[in-house]
């Protein structure tokens, strides 16, 4: 069995690299600087692939072959069959004018705002055609469409493809743990970049007044409960997103893993149940009640995994009576 080479090229990974993109740099070469036809510059890439293929990475001549011919059954079957398809409908829909008068709806109908336009044609219609297509067909239609309409070329092709990154997205595995790692990514940078822009927000800077003094920012006139409430709906937010993916990544949830104790004591502390015995029964009477429920949770959540529950903690009484026991004299 072959076993590809990581480091071929003078046992150095970036030697190497430089040579494994050699085929990538002969496709744009020829294509962008050389004005050459597409099918030459795929040949050449083809061609430098195979020989890197087999002299530095030391790779079968047969199984190199091999491996060619099934990518091009492969690219030639299922992908170009599905580009023909949709090449026939784009084609048919020129032909018969309804691409005219697709055009002509967008340029009568539409508000003159570029930004409802790119909307509409790039992410809409675009996600339409990754539906039915695929395989940058949807890039070539909709960047068509908006230098139609007036659009330059090059800021049609940047727009399209960065809507593209949306429907093309729907296609991935997510549970799969090189997405479900990247789908993480995203989600703590973006966490990371609403809690850096809120805490230079004008509310941030009353979240950090209400934090240090209470007292004087509720007598200047700012509502010191509505702040902390929505600080913690803020930071639950990103509690539950983080929960919602472990649980996506585990395939189940528990007491134990949602963290009722905890949500019910943050809850408590938003709402200023912690200090009920200060402010009225009521109040101690709903501290109680949750408390309550949070601990006939978890015993049920043990009762059902037989877990055994850790014994409570002995009262500085007790452990005094202990220590008076052990250190008595024996009797004569």
């Amino acid at each position: 069995m072959f076993h590809q080479l990581l480091t071929p090229v003078g046992d150095s990974l970036g030697l190497s690299f430089l040579v494994a993109v050699l085929p990538v740099l002969a496709v744009l070469l020829l294509l962008g600087v050389l004005r050459r036809p597409a099918w030459q510059a795929a040949l050449a890439g083809l061609i430098v692939g195979l020989i890197i293929a087999v002299f530095p990475w030391r790779m079968p001549i047969g199984l190199a072959l091999h491996s060619t011919l099934c990518g091009a059954t492969f690219a030639l079957w299922p992908v170009m069959w599905i580009v023909i398809n949709a090449l026939l409908l784009y084609n048919i829909a020129v032909r018969s004018g309804r691409f005219d008068a697709f055009r002509t709806w967008v340029v009568t109908h539409l508000p003159n705002d570029r930004r409802v336009v790119l909307v509409v044609v790039g992410f809409c219609f675009g996600a339409l055609l990754e539906g039915i297509a695929g395989f940058g067909t949807p890039v070539a239609i909709t960047s068509s469409l908006l230098i139609l309409v007036g659009y330059p070329a090059l800021e049609a092709l940047v727009f399209v493809l960065i809507f593209n990154t949306a429907p093309v997205a729907f296609g991935v595995n997510w549970k799969e743990p090189l997405p479900l790692y990247y789908l993480i990514l995203f989600f703590a940078a973006l966490s990371y970049m609403a809690v850096v822009y809120i805490s230079r927000a004008p509310f941030g800077l009353a979240l950090q007044g209400v934090r240090d003094n209470p007292r004087r920012m509720e007598a200047i006139g700012y509502n010191v409960t509505a702040h902390r409430v929505a600080a913690y709906a803020f930071a639950a937010l990103i509690a539950s997103i983080g929960g919602i993916l472990m649980v996506w990544l585990n395939n189940q949830i528990s007491p134990g893993s949602a963290g009722i104790e905890a949500t019910i004591s943050q809850a408590v502390t938003a709402t200023g149940a912690r200090h009920a015995r200060y402010r009225g029964l009521p109040k101690t009477r709903l501290q109680h009640a949750y408390t309550a429920v949070a601990i006939n949770l978890w015993r049920l959540h043990a009762y059902w995994n037989d877990t055994p529950i850790d014994r409570t903690r002995s009262s500085h009484l007790a452990r005094l009576n202990t220590s008076l026991r052990d250190t008595a004299l024996p009797p004569n």
